[in-house]
């Protein structure tokens, strides 16, 4: 993905005073409990590249540095009827400048025990198109989503009863003759298979950097609707850089986004045309909320970024994204919702504020190693920046919104959770998740990436990874080979660093946000310093965690600890090559109480039920008891409940 981001730096290893460090970029191209290892746990999805090496594959002019064999920016979904079969999707060969050779699938049909590659056509390394107006060289944020399958017969608007898998893709090239301009649009496949065989791509919102305002399409997300199954929905930001000829209601602006919306009704078999459903710049309420009066404040960006949209039970669509307003006073962070009543077909044109008191917009620099090279190599951690992640509870439709911000005493970044139980018109206070704890070396710990889902008895599960088992470099003037925590320039302008360790956690905590536990998912620390640099340490702008009945499942990047040089971000006019295989997508497995314990499912439902504050008509409240029933007689082989 592409992002725009303002950011705190921090020094990474605690021997360096932590800073506050802003990044402003257009875009276009862009932590209580005692732990138990799951390491043992973790399964490789991805391995070494399945595209050809080199550039032959390409067809326009390519700069940049494309890792090759690495992939960063998963995502996973699963088949809540049959979840034994899942699908997960990551960068492949990501560029430093940009996207990837294109995005490579995985399926399995064994709960995650093992994965095998699928054959998707999306861009011409991976056996897309290789000419015309929908033929493409790169592709970009991946994304998953399923359409349920029926266990126990009920009736719906669609007699396909199957699970459908669909993906969606970010597609990007040079126009040719090589101009430097780029074009953007959006593959749609499905797969009725399980994620074993996919269809040809659907392209829309096929736009050029030539037209007027040089829109770009960036940071997409797609939602099957669980109830009314025939529905499938996309959203995106729509970049442009010029004020349009509109009733904007900011006359003084450099660029902006509108919220973009496109919707199949016939599971993913065809789409309407893409379509603007929000336009931040046109919120009088939320340009109020920021402090700003758009007549005489100048905004050098009115902006939403990661839409993601969520189905609740009594059928609502809700979209969450951040919300900002980069002006010449004070700059607007926040997480916003807008909400559909009506399947997509209207939006509120009014976003809701999630309130919070983090402080958006920053990203984290590994300050050691700036010290250490005297400023020659500055990296930060790309990673999320505060865009959110949501989860909605399938029985009772709370939702839960988390997020990765700096905390209010700008002491460190942490993962912050809210949760609202009446449909977003209230959030709980926010609660931190990660981040703040002590580190090995007695700092402070950071904590970033996080995802959220909710099992299906209520249970809240989080996964993210932070650095408090960190150990920095006790004297900057050491070498690594003095100390294996330090530093080492090497003639080329690379350095032989100490590992940056990060480890992944997972909580869990019930539907009022009271902690249950925590989990230390990597047994060995990962060193970020080994991750493909596409604009900083990139493990992806998101990952990913799903449900199998009370099981959370995880797909997630973590490095290979090969102890490489670390270099900077390579420079975007030339070409270059990495072959090293630094970073992987792995799985992994929580689990929860048995799905055969049927009077835990029971009387987890029958509490969420009690605590749903919003209407649920009790044609769902049957539907979803059902669901229920029929897992239990599926995955237990008892027919008699």
């Amino acid at each position: 993905m592409h992002d725009s981001e303002t950011g705190v730096q921090t020094c990474g290893k605690r021997s360096v005073a932590r800073l506050i460090f802003p990044i402003v970029t257009l875009g276009a191209l862009g932590l209580g409990q005692s732990a138990s290892a799951v390491d043992d746990a973790i399964v490789p999805i991805s391995g070494l590249s399945p595209y050809p090496p080199g550039v032959d594959c390409n067809v326009t002019p390519q700069t940049g540095t494309v890792w090759r064999n690495n992939e960063t920016e998963p995502y996973m979904d699963v088949d809540f009827g049959r979840p034994d079969r899942m699908a997960a999707i990551v960068h492949q060969d990501r560029w430093s400048n940009g996207s990837a050779q294109s995005t490579a699938t995985f399926y399995s049909d064994d709960g995650g025990e093992t994965w095998n590659l699928a054959d998707t056509p999306i861009t011409r390394c991976s056996d897309g198109l290789q000419s015309g107006p929908e033929s493409f060289d790169r592709a970009s944020d991946p994304w998953l989503t399923v359409t349920p399958g029926e266990l126990d017969g009920d009736d719906d608007d669609d007699a396909d009863s199957g699970a459908i898998f669909h993906q969606m893709n970010l597609m990007t090239d040079r126009l040719p003759p090589f101009t430097g301009e780029l074009r953007s649009a959006y593959s749609m496949l499905r797969s009725t298979d399980g994620g074993k065989t996919w269809s040809d791509a659907i392209v829309v919102s096929n736009r050029t950097e030539f037209e007027p305002g040089a829109p770009f399409n960036d940071k997409n997300t797609m939602t099957a609707d669980p109830i009314k199954k025939r529905f499938v929905y996309g959203t995106w930001q729509l970049l442009r850089d010029v004020l349009p000829d509109d009733d904007s209601a900011i006359p003084i602006q450099l660029f902006f986004s509108d919220t973009f919306f496109i919707r199949s009704s016939d599971k993913g078999r065809s789409w309407e045309p893409a379509r603007a459903i929000y336009k931040i710049r046109n919120d009088v309420d939320l340009l109020a909320a920021a402090g700003i009066d758009p007549e005489v404040t100048p905004v050098l960006g009115a902006q939403n970024i990661g839409h993601q949209i969520v189905v609740l039970p009594d059928g609502r669509l809700v979209n969450v994204s951040r919300a900002s307003f980069l002006t010449t006073g004070p700059n607007f962070f926040e997480r916003v919702i807008i909400r559909s009543f009506d399947n997509g077909k209207t939006w509120e044109q009014k976003a809701k504020i999630i309130p919070s008191t983090t402080v958006g917009g920053f990203v984290a620099l590994d300050g050691e190693l700036q010290a250490a090279t005297g400023g020659a190599i500055s990296n930060t951690t790309r990673s999320a920046g505060s865009i959110p992640d949501i989860a909605v509870n399938r029985t009772n439709g709370h939702m839960y919104v988390v997020w990765q911000d700096v905390d209010p005493t700008l002491s460190f970044i942490g993962v912050f959770m809210s949760v609202s139980k009446d449909g977003g018109d209230t959030w709980s206070p926010q609660i931190t998740v990660g981040g703040g704890g002590p580190s090995a070396d007695g700092g402070i710990s950071f904590a970033q990436l996080p995802a959220v889902h909710v099992a299906d008895d209520g249970t809240v599960g989080v996964i993210f990874f932070d650095d408090r088992n960190d150990v920095a470099c006790p004297d900057l003037s050491l070498t690594n080979e003095e100390n294996p925590e330090c530093f080492t320039l090497l003639p080329d302008g690379s350095v032989k660093a100490g590992p940056f360790d990060h480890d992944w956690f997972f909580k869990t905590f019930d539907a009022d946000l009271n902690l249950l536990s925590e989990e230390r998912v990597t047994l060995e620390s990962f060193d970020l310093r080994q991750a493909p640099i596409a604009r900083g340490y990139f493990p992806g702008d998101y990952v990913n965690c799903s449900s199998t009945d009370n099981d959370f499942v995880c797909a997630f990047t973590r490095t290979n600890n090969n102890g490489l040089p670390v270099r900077g971000n390579p420079p975007d006019d030339v070409l270059g090559f990495e072959e090293d295989n630094r970073q992987d997508m792995v799985f992994t497995r929580f689990p929860g109480e048995s799905v055969c314990n049927f009077r835990h499912t029971l009387k987890s439902f029958a509490s969420q039920l009690a605590d749903a504050e919003i209407r649920i008509p009790r044609r769902e409240k049957k539907r979803r008891l059902n669901f229920l029933r029929a897992r239990f007689g599926v995955a237990c082989h008892d027919d008699d409940d």
